[in-house]
């Protein structure tokens, strides 16, 4: 089964999978062939998947096995074994600007960031209680590190020391956050209410309270994400089977639910 599916950003047509048998590859849908596939090199489910930003011929890899690896796609081996410790089990990884870090949440909510080219491991903090699901590091503005857990909280991360800026309460776990591609300081997160919110961080008015809240699916959001262009437009998928086309911006007086997707089988857990 497929875990997780990203975005090769500079080949349109080709995406990366992670597979429950701890395997990833890179699929090119135009040609309808796998363009890489590699051997299950860790030894427990991969959870989340990234392109390195300045490499497209690595990608990371996080894994239940307590490991981030980075792979090269023209060789299809790993180059780069990253290891967060026993009974670690990851979650999320996400790529720093530049690319000279990267940060990956565990199920007993730790926060981990690693040096990319020694692995050295430079951040080690508890963040959630309980099991943290996912993490974001902000590419505009502060270089802060958006994570969401179990515990109901959506944290906002300091990359120097690990130490938490921002917690943003709700009222049951948070599993996705995606900070704005275009406008800094904006926020997404999905939750296990069923709501998609909102936060401005860097607004006039009370930065820990959502400045939008999107109602409209009927189960757990596990995913969020904002289009890459069109500003002002978030997309979310569900527990209720759905993917949700939004228009977030706070200032829209229509419609907030543009599109409703239906067709999958079961939960909608990887969004692009």
């Amino acid at each position: 089964g497929v875990l997780c599916v990203k975005a090769v950003p500079s080949e349109p047509n080709w995406f990366v999978l992670s597979f429950k048998n701890s395997a990833v590859g890179v699929c090119d849908i135009a040609a309808r062939t796998m363009r890489f596939m590699s051997s299950p090199g860790h030894s427990e489910t991969i959870f989340d998947v990234a392109f390195h930003p300045k490499d497209q011929d690595l990608i990371g890899t996080a894994s239940y096995d307590g490991y981030v690896k980075l792979w090269r796609i023209s060789t299809h081996e790993s180059v780069r074994e990253m290891y967060a410790g026993k009974d670690q089990l990851l979650y999320g990884l996400a790529f720093g600007p530049g690319a000279t870090k990267v940060c990956c949440v565990s199920g007993s909510g730790m926060l981990f960031i690693f040096k990319v080219d020694t692995g050295e491991t430079l951040v080690k903090q508890q963040v959630h209680t309980g099991q943290g699901f996912r993490c974001e590091w902000n590419q505009r503005g502060p270089c802060n590190i958006a994570t969401g857990g179990n515990d109901g909280y959506a944290c906002v991360i300091n990359e120097k020391d690990g130490s938490v800026v921002s917690r943003l309460t709700h009222p049951s776990a948070v599993f996705g956050v995606a900070w704005h591609p275009m406008q800094e300081g904006i926020l997404a997160t999905g939750c296990q209410d069923s709501m998609v919110r909102i936060f401005s961080l860097g607004g006039p008015v009370n930065p820990t309270a959502p400045e939008v809240i999107l109602q409209g699916h009927d189960a757990r959001v596990f995913n969020v994400a904002f289009h890459p262009i069109l500003p002002s437009i978030i997309c979310s998928g569900s527990d209720d089977r759905t993917i949700r086309i939004w228009n977030w911006t706070p200032t829209f007086r229509g419609q907030r639910q543009l599109k409703r997707l239906v067709g999958h089988t079961s939960y909608v857990c990887g969004l692009l």
